[in-house]
């Protein structure tokens, strides 16, 4: 009977995926260093690896199309033909196919690729390979075949791998908790797995489940997460107490599939002349300990239930806010004290939740080499791409969505920033340009930023532009500073592009980062300097669920302003305040700030009294600075963000609302679109 291996096509796809990122690595790093055989033997160890996964799964397809890909690599890999431009291209065309195939059989349409043409060019490059010019000069001269190597045999009872990783050692106190048990004997199994064997954490999978069915494991060595991970050569060793006799043990163990040897050593042997009932592994109403063998260390969760498990700590958290401030208008310390515990816990399980949604940005970056790579033979360029800060965490959800963004943002880069190597060293740089993806932490964001070392952005240019294609009048072009630099370009249908590539041209870009952006409720930060580069800095906040805010109010309604963009409050007087440019500004600490009064903003019937001194929030959004007037403070509060639906999404202001303790909803304020 067969064993069904259709439950591990999730594990397939998951681990076929690790594979690709090696080989999307490994294959950049080729076409950068052709003579490095190395390289060319890691490419040829991940497709073998993957021909020898899909063949265990009965994927034939991808079998096929990987089988070629490692013979063309043998040829590489041997030296009989060398690395050029045409073979490189050719390795990664087998790699987006080997990509395409692996997303078809993920949505169950594993015939849906056609790579006909692409294995016979592979063949055909090979066979170029498979005869030297010297051989072929000599007639009746043939490429020697390999050497076929005789078959390994591995002792059943002693296994060869068991000295690759340490022995596995067991307290005698916790041993003799088992002697009491009638019958029952303490095994020590050393397990041997084929050298060749392909997915091992599916056959120690197998090992533990058949364990579990003969007795108890104890302990393992390897730990059972470094099993999970596949963190061991070929050997691993399980101690089980068990009823059942050790040769019946071994046997089951060398029925599954690619395990070649188990070596059996008893540590606790059952005790003469007493019969266990068949099945039992102790008796009725004992308790033994079991100590390492926990059979699942890590599972994975479906993103909707995160979502889910987000909302329900969410509603907690409002509920926790409602019942302080119900508890700060009674003076009963018992209900204080239970406040406190109540918020601790709750802020606890809070931090859990929040890091378990938490993803490097490496799993969004990997994908941008090869991109870039591709843009750049495009437009005869030649770019370094560099990636930093690849470790830094992020919210899956904001993960998700920051792709596109990126993605324009990188080829802007490449079509705006970098020029062609004759026009770089007519200015005297040097003839490859430089594009840095990286990801740090900025106070309360994530800063995600694209900078290259091109020509910078002319300002002046770009104005000209804007007031040429209407976008602002003369007027306002004799106004514009470089802080208006980023609202010239990202409005929408705008370009420098004078005409419409598959790159650039069509004035979406950037207009799409910006409000990509805001809709998550962060912002985006210019820099440039002409003839020395660009810098595009995407902010973002961490999650999109539950933040710290400073509540304010205006015109007796509650606003959010979100803790990430605040710098300082302050007090202004009538004094403080001066006309710079038509617009109200305050002067602090030599630095002239913008005053936007949100009582006129919102258009509140309640204004404020320019006779009185009145609040100001201080924000900052990148290196601008923007003061908020504000009738009163309330204080920091934490807050559960719920976005709002389509119709109000188009209103300019708003990043969302939040419900209070008290049952009010507030509206939270988008600073960047006040701005």
């Amino acid at each position: 009977m067969e064993m069904d291996i259709s439950q591990y096509k999730d594990l397939f796809i998951t681990e076929s995926q690790e594979h690709l990122d090696a080989l999307n690595k490994f294959l950049l790093q080729l076409e950068n260093e052709p003579d490095n055989l190395d390289v060319v033997t890691e490419i040829f160890r991940s497709a073998h690896t993957l021909k020898g996964m899909s063949a265990t799964m009965g994927y034939d397809r991808l079998t096929e199309l990987a089988h070629e890909m490692e013979n063309l690599l043998e040829h590489l890999r041997t030296g009989d033909t060398p690395v050029t431009t045409s073979i490189v291209d050719m390795l990664f065309s087998c790699f987006d196919t080997l990509g395409a195939l692996i997303n078809a059989i993920a949505e169950d349409r594993p015939g849906d690729v056609d790579f006909s043409g692409l294995v016979t060019e592979m063949r055909m490059a090979a066979e170029g390979a498979a005869v030297t010019p010297e051989q072929a000069a000599r007639p009746g001269t043939s490429r020697p075949e390999p050497a076929e190597t005789a078959p390994t045999t591995v002792e059943d009872t002693v296994p060869e791998g068991r000295g690759e990783a340490p022995e596995l050692e067991l307290d005698p106190q916790e041993l003799t908790l088992y002697e009491a048990a009638p019958g029952m004997g303490v095994l020590k199994l050393t397990v041997e797995l084929d050298r060749e064997c392909l997915l091992k954490s599916v056959r120690v999978f197998m090992v533990f489940k058949k364990l579990a069915q003969l007795g108890e494991v104890i302990a393992s060595q390897p730990p059972v997460e470094a099993l999970e991970d596949e963190k061991f050569e070929s050997t691993f060793q399980v101690a089980v107490a068990s009823t059942e006799s050790p040769d019946r043990i071994r046997k089951a163990l060398l029925a599954i599939a690619e395990i070649s040897g188990v070596g059996v050593e008893t540590l606790v042997a059952p005790r003469e002349g007493e019969e266990p009932e068949h099945g039992t592994v102790r008796q009725a109403g004992e308790k033994v300990p079991m100590q390492a063998a926990r059979k699942t260390q890590s599972v994975r969760v479906n993103i909707a239930r995160l979502d889910t498990l987000m909302n329900l700590v969410g509603e907690l958290v409002i509920n926790r806010t409602r019942l302080a401030q119900i508890a700060s208008s009674l003076e009963v310390p018992e209900l204080r004290e239970a406040l406190d515990h109540t918020a601790r816990l709750t802020g606890e399980l809070q931090d859990e939740v929040m890091k378990t949604r938490m993803v490097p940005v490496e799993q969004v970056f990997n994908r941008f080499p090869r991109m870039v790579r591709d843009l750049a033979r495009e437009q005869d360029k030649e770019i370094d791409f560099d990636m930093e800060g690849k470790e830094i965490e992020l919210d899956r959800t904001i993960l998700d969505e920051i792709s596109d963004p990126l993605i324009h943002m990188l080829r802007n880069a490449v079509d705006h920033g970098i020029d062609t190597p004759r026009v770089r060293l007519k200015e005297g740089k040097p003839g490859r340009g430089t594009i840095k993806l990286s990801a740090y932490r900025d106070r309360n964001y994530v800063a995600i930023a694209v900078e290259d070392d091109g020509g910078g952005i002319d300002a002046q240019m770009v104005f000209d532009q804007a007031c040429a294609r209407g976008v602002v009048t003369d007027e306002e072009k004799r106004q514009l500073t470089k802080e208006d630099l980023l609202r010239i370009l990202c409005t929408p249908g705008f370009s420098t592009s004078e005409t419409v590539s598959g790159v650039s041209g069509r004035g979406v870009g950037m207009d799409a980062v910006k409000f990509k952006a805001e809709s998550l409720g962060g912002f985006v930060v210019l820099e440039s300097e002409p003839g020395e580069g660009t810098r595009i800095i995407l902010n973002l906040p961490l999650t999109l669920a539950i933040v710290q805010a400073l509540m304010v109010e205006v015109s007796d309604e509650l606003y959010a302003v979100p803790l990430g963009t605040v710098r300082e409050t302050y007090v202004v007087n009538t004094e403080d305040i001066k006309t710079v440019q038509n617009s109200e500004a305050i002067f602090l600490r030599d630095e002239v700030i913008p005053l936007l009064r949100l009582d006129r903003v919102l258009e509140c019937g309640h204004q404020l009294n320019d006779s009185q001194p009145f609040p100001v929030v201080i924000t900052e959004i990148g290196p601008r600075l923007i003061a908020l007037g504000v009738h009163s403070l309330i204080g920091q509060q934490e807050i559960v963000i719920s976005t709002l639906d389509e119709f109000l999404k188009r209103i300019e202001g708003f990043a969302g609302a939040t419900i209070l303790g008290t049952g009010r909803v507030a509206l939270i304020l988008d600073i960047p679109s006040l701005a």
